[in-house]
């Protein structure tokens, strides 16, 4: 989540187990999660005080990573940062999946989002 504890912002796309699989690591053996990055917390947003992020990508690609799920510390909110106007593509469904938005980190959820960012 926030860069002062070392926290780092993605998206679960996928939980899993591999148990099946004879690979030789214990790693494998645990519950794992495919994490798609963002941005580290760049500028606060002068208007609500909020850090603005996006997506992390390589070459147009989105950064992912498989995890242990025990690294997943706790969830947050981000709000899509539509601009003057919202494009005609952005809908419910589209809102956390097009690249090219950037988002606010709502760090006012609740105290341990606040107590992290801050």
């Amino acid at each position: 989540m926030a860069t002062k504890l070392g926290y780092r912002l993605g998206q679960v796309r996928l939980i899993f187990q591999a148990s099946d699989v004879d690979v030789g690591s214990p790693f494998f053996k645990r519950p794992l999660a495919y994490i798609q990055w963002f941005s580290k917390l760049r500028e606060k947003d002068p208007l609500t005080n909020m850090f603005v992020i996006s997506r992390q990508l390589d070459g147009g690609d989105r950064l992912g990573e498989v995890v242990d799920i025990g690294r997943i510390s706790q969830r947050v909110e981000l709000i899509p940062r539509f601009g003057e106007r919202a494009s005609d593509d952005i809908d419910h469904n589209s809102s956390m999946e097009l690249d090219h938005l950037a988002y606010s980190l709502n760090s006012f959820l609740d105290k341990e989002t606040y107590q992290a960012v801050y």
